[in-house]
């Protein structure tokens, strides 16, 4: 085990060396806390044989690919320019560290090869290129990606071959209480709001303090007001989310992306977003515009990547582009309302959950099935998710699968290049603050379309 303490532009953690892989320890900006630690706790192949078997296998990355790489950790400033591809072109790295590793013949694979590297990636806060739809609150980013390559089929045609590669990362958010200055916008709940907050010093003198718990939603963005929210009954949310669960009501294990189809193209309605936040007995943070938490991106709608989709739909768009939130292709050209995906592995799964740490671990002892094998695992666990809407230590698992779609030529590709970033911004800037429109409904509970009535595991967006 080899513990590296770093920090660049006010970046600190420790990394750790695991059979699992690397991993980053007490992760904080600036003093405000992220995460208690993040990084790839399951790593899975498929190995195809010509008779159309398949054999789904287990691996650890640290400890079969990575005996030396101790040797190799550095911790630098970032200079070497991300292909216009990728969902981490606008924003400038400023620090970088990573572990390379190799698997020769994987596991009896003969000719076989993965290689790559892991990687911790971090940013300079700033608003400029923005994070979110309205710029106003600067931030870090934070990319806990991995790199991959694999080598070509063998050409003896009786060898196997890899054909689905999985990865299944954990992160342990431990984000403290704030953002909720800003939910009054006149003298009086000024006044309200700090008598209420004084309420609870005095409390806490009495009792000690509140443990720090989070809560978190899942939203699906609206990628067009004409002919879906435009004429519905106001409610917290509607004019922004096409879906929402804030808080989340139990423990949850849900898609984000099926085969590399997200949002209004997939059969079902899938998740596009995640938000955590420290739970305060003072009430709940904006969404959107969370100007303090943890924010995991994986699609922006075309509402927010183009102005005029916004109204008109996806079919009119390109007039007015904001490319930083927007997806990929090949070529790097924009795709509004696009996964933020790496378009080399188009063909993407994408799942998360989000659980108590008691959950989090009974899963990471458990070894998966197949590629899709997700929410079912920890239905094992516990036939009924447990509540979590007060608040819980809580742990965000997101499992991603990328499929082969020519083991003939080489494979390679990034996990994990869109990252999160982290506000922790206590007094934000004076646009979120008063021309929030409507500003309250932004800090209420948000059940969209209809809140669910039954504890259940996989809650996509209903």
């Amino acid at each position: 085990m080899t513990t590296y303490k770093a920090g660049y532009d006010g970046w600190q953690y420790s990394i750790d060396l695991r059979d699992q892989g690397l991993f980053a320890l007490d992760v904080t900006h600036d003093n405000h806390p992220l995460c208690k630690k993040a990084g790839i706790i399951k790593s899975y192949a498929q190995l195809d044989d010509p008779n159309g078997g398949h054999t789904f296998i287990p691996f650890d990355l640290g400890r079969e690919g990575m005996p030396f790489s101790t040797l190799g950790l550095s911790h630098h400033t970032y200079s070497a320019s991300r292909a216009p591809r990728s969902p981490d072109y606008y924003y400038s790295v400023s620090s970088h560290l990573d572990a390379p590793y190799l698997i020769a013949d994987f596991h009896g694979a003969t000719g076989q090869t993965l290689s790559g590297k892991q990687y911790f990636a971090f940013t300079a806060p700033s608003s400029t290129p923005r994070h979110e739809t309205t710029g106003f609150t600067p931030a870090g980013r934070f990319y806990p990606s991995l790199d991959f390559e694999v080598s070509p089929r063998p050409n003896d045609p009786d060898l196997e071959y890899i054909s689905k590669l999985r990865f299944d990362f954990a992160i342990d958010i431990d984000v403290n209480p704030g953002g909720r200055r800003h939910m009054v916008y006149n003298l009086l709940a000024d006044i309200a709001d700090t008598y209420r907050d004084m309420g609870t010093l005095i409390k806490e003198f009495f009792t000690g303090p509140t443990p720090k718990t989070q809560q978190a939603g899942f939203f699906k963005d609206l990628d067009a007001w004409i002919g879906s929210r435009l004429f519905r009954v106001p409610a917290p949310g509607v004019g922004t989310f096409a879906h929402a669960e804030k808080p989340l009501l139990w423990e949850v294990a849900a898609d984000g992306i099926l085969d590399g189809t997200p949002g209004e193209d997939a059969d079902q309605p899938l998740w596009d977003n995640v938000h955590s936040w420290g739970y305060s007995p003072n009430g709940l943070v904006s969404t959107p515009g969370m100007p303090y938490g943890f924010h995991l991106h994986w699609r922006w709608a075309a509402s927010v990547t183009d102005k005029s989709s916004m109204i008109f739909g996806r079919w009119f768009q390109n007039w007015h582009g904001s490319p930083e939130l927007a997806g990929r292709d090949a070529s790097g050209n924009p795709v509004f309302g696009g996964p933020l995906i790496d378009p080399r592995c188009p063909n993407l799964d994408l799942r998360v959950a989000f659980v108590k740490k008691d959950t989090a671990l009974a899963y990471e002892a458990l070894d998966a099935s197949n590629h899709d094998d997700f929410s079912s695992l920890f239905q094992s666990i516990k036939s009924t998710p447990d509540a979590i809407k007060d608040g819980e230590d809580c742990v965000l698992i997101m499992s991603i699968v990328v499929h082969r779609d020519d083991p003939d030529r080489i494979w390679e590709g990034t996990i994990f290049p869109h990252g999160v970033f982290f506000p922790h911004t206590y007094d934000p800037d004076w646009r979120a603050k008063y021309l929030m429109l409507p500003p309250a409904l932004a800090y209420h509970e948000q059940y969209i379309t209809t809140q669910p009535s039954t504890a259940k595991w996989k809650r996509n967006p209903i």
